[in-house]
């Protein structure tokens, strides 16, 4: 949870690219639904930058742990959905050339890099990846012709070789912190140890020092 809330520096920066991206995607497009969907991801994006700067405190000092972790879920995977809905709709409706490179390009980038940093947790992460590339990839397949083919095709590899990233990088920080964990309590033991009697289990001249210090 902590890892969520670390950097909401870097999550203000995502969420202006998002804000860039909806806001063109509205104005060029002058498509009712996806002015819909910019003004909804303005508002989330928002939301969770506010959310996290005022939340990060808490989860620093670690109270509420599932509140936090379920007040970032549902933002992070509702600015996700709409981040690849965006795309999606751009693509589907033809607006122009330039406009759909944008907001897929933005979707995807957004997937990929939420994946590393949302590791932590990942199912979140991965259910990010999904919501903004899915609905890309679903367009490209219903449109068809060579082009988007392979537009799909490279999404759908795309997220295996992302949900296989985030994994490993899982794994990684559970051994990392399961090997602090055992550290700590070896260092528990060992000065347990250093100020009790091992026959009787009594304080001996360390411990008593100790005690009496304290």
């Amino acid at each position: 949870v902590v890892s969520l809330y670390a950097q909401p520096t870097s999550l203000a920066l995502g969420a202006l690219g998002g804000i860039a991206t909806a806001v063109t995607a509205a104005l060029v497009s002058h498509n009712r639904l996806i002015e819909v969907c910019a003004a909804s991801l303005v508002f989330v994006a928002v939301a969770r930058v506010l959310a996290a700067m005022w939340l990060s405190r808490d989860a620093q000092a670690n109270r509420d742990e599932r509140v936090l972790e379920i007040a970032f879920e549902i933002g992070a995977l509702t600015y996700a959905l709409l981040a690849g809905l965006i795309g999606a709709i751009t693509l589907g409706g033809g607006e122009g050339a330039h406009l759909p490179t944008l907001t897929i390009s933005y979707a995807l980038v957004y997937g990929v890099g939420i994946a590393a940093r949302n590791a932590g947790r990942p199912a979140m992460a991965i259910g990010q990846l999904l919501l903004s590339s899915v609905p890309i990839m679903a367009v490209s397949l219903v449109l068809g012709g060579p082009v988007l083919y392979v537009l799909a095709g490279i999404v759908m590899f795309l997220i295996f070789g992302m949900v296989s990233i985030t994994m490993n990088v899982f794994h990684v920080l559970r051994e990392q912190i399961l090997a602090a964990d055992t550290s700590a309590k070896m260092a528990d033991q060992m000065r347990d140890q250093a100020r009790t009697d091992v026959v009787t289990g009594l304080l001996n001249r360390a411990g008593l020092n100790h005690e009496l210090v304290e």
